[in-house]
């Protein structure tokens, strides 16, 4: 579960990264690490922490749910 929802937030990231970007800087300066940590998170050997997803998510407009593919009736507040 944990390897599909990680590759489901690469393949979001991928698709929403911004015009004339390229994905390594752009996450390397966003989360502040270094390129190596970049590429172990992008080819799924280290998966991203809440922290770097709720980083990513908020810069790049996309949401946990989105992710998840929950609907509105499925969610939950607390």
């Amino acid at each position: 579960m944990k390897k599909k929802f990680n590759e489901a937030v690469i393949s979001t990231i991928k698709n929403r990264m911004p015009d004339g970007e390229q994905i390594a800087p752009f996450l390397g300066n966003l989360l502040f690490l270094g390129k190596e940590a970049i590429y172990r998170r992008l080819r799924g050997d280290v998966v991203f922490t809440f922290e770097e997803f709720a980083v990513i998510s908020t810069r790049l407009g996309f949401s946990v749910d989105s992710i998840a593919g929950l609907k509105q009736s499925d969610r939950m507040f607390f």
